[in-house]
């Protein structure tokens, strides 16, 4: 038996360094991939790119999907991330080769599942023959309620990390000077794409309000995509140019982290929240917007998971706040950071999830895919 991953490519992406992480781990014998796009150091993987340098569309499945039955034996195991890939895995499967399936649903599926066709598709490919591997309780009551999936199908996996790694790179020393100048004032760090959905234009405005109660506070964005300009001209015209800085995109984040006060997620959406749990293993404050999927299964375990709050609410490992999706939530927000900061309340949150976030390492998270593929 052999093991394999596909998904759409290797572009930046959480799901993307997941499949990479699973790889290495467990020693799988490729990833396959629909397109050439690649972000991450592939050394080592033995990366098949099913397109061939292609574009990737409806239009061309048949050759994706004959490509990958080309590779396949029927008792091999084939774990499918992302839409595309899930359907490309399941087609060949139907029509060609039977492989064991997994499929790994790694966002959020109530927004995935846009237009009705997908959502039958996705019923349709859930029912069949497979296994389905979630990262969250909350992510399988959703497949339940939205796919009509039985529940002894579905498998809650935590995302894996690697905690020794992270507190090592943590100790690396950053060539950039930007922290020398503002080492007097409190720092926020926000990470992820930068797309409408992750919110750091409301945290601009966040900044941009603080500063009218005369708190300064400086906002560091690391990332990059197709708002950038946009976020750029809004720092600009709320005059806190100067306080939001744009560091791009890192390959090791957790410097950055270490020379900050606070981690904030301002997102609408997540697949899980990974930075939340990075946030915990580097000892940084957190706090989050609580949205469907990710911030209060990490920050507020022991509560209801279905549960929106519409005020602030100082969980066990970290603060929640209501999603920007809220109309009163910006000033909720910023009286919230300013107290925290000038009642001191924030160190109360200082390494307060280390241990607790050693459950995400990958040393209890691999034993739960080893069980899985034991199965197989």
């Amino acid at each position: 038996m052999k093991k394999y991953l596909i998904i759409n490519d290797l572009g930046n992406g959480g799901a993307e360094i997941l499949n990479i992480g699973l790889y290495h781990n467990l020693k799988f014998d490729a990833i396959f991939t629909l397109q050439q796009n690649v972000d991450y150091d592939t050394n080592g993987i033995n990366v098949i790119n099913l397109s061939r340098g292609g574009k990737v569309s409806i239009l061309n499945f048949p050759k994706l999907i004959y490509r990958l039955y080309k590779h396949l034996q029927p008792n091999d195991v084939l774990i499918a991330s992302l839409y595309k890939s899930i359907v490309v895995a399941f087609l060949c499967n139907l029509f060609l080769v039977k492989p064991n399936l997994i499929f790994w649903i790694h966002s959020d599926i109530t927004i995935d599942l846009n237009s009705k066709f997908k959502k039958w598709l996705m019923k349709f490919i859930f029912n069949n023959k497979c296994s389905i591997v979630v990262n969250s309780e909350k992510a399988k009551l959703d497949v339940v309620k939205q796919l009509n999936t039985p529940e002894n199908k579905i498998n809650v996996i935590y995302n894996s990390f690697d905690a020794n790694q992270i507190k090592l790179l943590g100790e690396e020393k950053l060539e950039d000077d930007l922290f020398d100048h503002i080492k007097a004032f409190p720092k926020m760090i926000c990470i992820g794409r930068f797309n409408r959905l992750k919110g750091q234009l409301e945290l601009i405005e966040v900044v941009a309000d603080l500063k009218k109660k005369n708190f300064i506070i400086h906002l560091i964005l690391i990332g990059k995509g197709e708002s950038e300009q946009m976020l750029r001209d809004a720092a600009n015209q709320l005059g806190v140019v100067d306080f939001v800085h744009f560091l791009g995109q890192k390959k090791n984040i957790y410097p950055y982290l270490k020379q900050c006060d606070l981690l904030v997620s301002a997102s609408r959406s997540e697949g899980f929240g990974n930075v939340l749990v990075e946030g915990l293993l580097s000892g940084i404050p957190v706090i989050s917007a609580d949205i469907d999927n990710g911030p209060r299964e990490i920050l507020a375990p022991e509560t209801n998971l279905i549960y929106r709050t519409t005020t602030e609410e100082y969980a066990t490992y970290g603060i929640l706040m209501p999603s920007f999706t809220n109309n009163a939530a910006n000033k909720i927000w910023v009286d919230i950071i300013y107290e925290i900061f000038s009642n001191g309340r924030i160190k109360e949150y200082q390494n307060i999830g280390l241990t607790y976030a050693n459950l995400f390492d990958k040393h209890h998270i691999m034993p739960k895919w080893e069980d899985l593929l034991k199965e197989k």
